[in-house]
């Protein structure tokens, strides 16, 4: 009997050990401050060559980052009278005069300029080079890049410049127009720090893609090009306000055929929302100009977001990690 009850046990031991081993995993629980993808099927996130997934995180993320609340985006600061971004060298005195831009904030609250942030006007339109944070009441200077090939003058002929009081002229040096972000793949290219001969190719490509013909070689030229801004105000219309109810979302994944193309992730949800309308253009361009039916699956989502946890973490090989004050501001993942 003994003998019998002692062979029930150890069947029994082993039918166990073996439903462990086979059995369905579930998967992990995100660490505290840790963040997360929506991965289900959602057609309100999916727009023909494009598939949005919102990227939510916990409270304690949110805490920890909660400074990047108080941020105001190149979009709304461009809009004040007491915050400008202008040429450096208005008369020739500084060798990177054309790489370089000056902000300069009197404003109460900090600004973030986001790399690939395009800003009309100056001598050139240009792009912004890296992520910056401009602080209350501070003048810094900004790396940037010409995505306008081909002018090197101010809208204003050379005689009223010379001839404008130091108020005119600081109005005429300065950058007057915010367009959007740039696409994508000109964002590859300025954290791959490919140089200026590569962003002018890119924007070579889109300009050629869609037809544009203006007289300077200018990225925000493709607003002439019917058909692509048709189908881009589509994309745009479609997308609009479907993240408002997501509270904790602070990032998005973004989708083009099977890749992957971008993750953006921001410190807290206030900032995302606020940047997010401009940061549509740079996918939506993308997918109209580049992309296929959207599709993605669901192993290669979430085997993105653990790269994303790992970069926001601190491995420098996921992405680009952008902090200011101890606090997260941006992360991006990008791919051409």
């Amino acid at each position: 009997m003994k003998r019998l009850i002692l062979s029930v046990l150890t069947l029994a031991a082993l039918f166990s050990c073996g439903r462990e081993g086979t059995g369905t995993q579930t998967p992990e629980t995100p660490a505290p401050g840790a963040l997360s993808a929506l991965v289900q099927a959602n057609p309100e996130w999916t727009h023909e060559n494009l598939r949005l997934v919102p990227v939510v995180a916990d409270q304690a993320f949110i805490g920890q980052n909660a400074a990047a609340a108080g941020y105001l985006t190149m979009e709304e600061a461009i809009k004040e009278y007491y915050f400008r971004i202008s040429e450096k060298m208005p008369f020739g005195r500084f060798a990177d005069h054309g790489s370089v831009l000056t902000a300069q904030n009197k404003l109460k609250q900090p600004v973030f300029l986001m790399s690939g942030d395009v800003v009309e006007g100056g001598r050139q339109d240009r792009v912004i080079a890296e992520d910056q944070v401009i602080a209350a009441n501070r003048i810094k200077d900004v790396p940037v890049f010409c995505v306008e090939h081909s002018r090197w003058s101010y809208n204003e002929p050379d005689e009223v410049v010379a001839a404008a009081s130091e108020t005119q002229r600081r109005k005429i040096f300065a950058f007057s127009g915010y367009y959007h972000v740039a696409a994508n793949d000109i964002r590859k290219t300025l954290q791959d720090n490919e140089g200026q001969e590569a962003v002018w190719a890119k924007v070579d490509k889109f300009r050629a893609a869609h037809s544009v013909t203006t007289p300077t070689q200018a990225y925000t030229g493709l607003e002439t090009a019917d058909d692509y801004t048709n189908k881009r105000d589509a994309y745009l219309d479609f997308f609009a306000g479907k993240f408002d109810g997501l509270e904790n979302a602070v990032g998005v994944m973004a989708i083009s055929g099977d890749r992957i193309m971008a993750v953006d992730v921001f410190g807290h949800p206030d900032l995302f929302r606020r940047q997010l309308p401009s940061l549509l253009h740079s996918y939506v361009t993308e997918a109209v100009t580049y992309g296929a039916e959207a599709k993605g699956n669901e192993k290669a989502i979430q085997l993105k977001m653990n790269e994303v946890n790992k970069g926001i973490a601190g491995d420098k090989s996921k992405g680009a990690k952008f902090e200011n004050e101890g606090h997260l501001v941006h992360f991006s993942s990008l791919s051409n």
